[in-house]
């Protein structure tokens, strides 16, 4: 990520058009969204929920905005993984 998390934040917040596209960029390069990715689908290694909510503290403290879509993205594709385990898609609810 950025070398001074953060540095893009107010500008984009003071301009209200620009997205912070470089950051979430970043975001993607860093490998961070496949926290909550199962390794049967190519996601790291399984973390902690704990650690997940400091790391969306983290991020936020220094980017609101990526913080939120950082949050949104983690909560998202838990449920999706949750709502398609194997159980549930061999009882024939698709």
């Amino acid at each position: 990520m950025r070398d001074k998390p953060g540095e893009a934040a107010l500008p984009c917040d003071r301009n209200g058009s620009t997205r912070p596209i470089h950051e979430i960029e970043q975001l993607r390069q860093s490998g961070l969204l496949n926290l909550v990715i199962p390794t049967i689908y190519g996601g790291l290694e399984e973390t902690s929920w704990v650690k997940i909510f400091r790391l969306i503290r983290k991020i936020s403290k220094a980017d609101g905005s990526l913080g939120q879509l950082f949050g949104n993205h983690t909560s998202i594709v838990s449920s999706l993984s949750i709502a398609t385990s194997r159980p549930l898609r061999s009882a024939s609810l698709w």
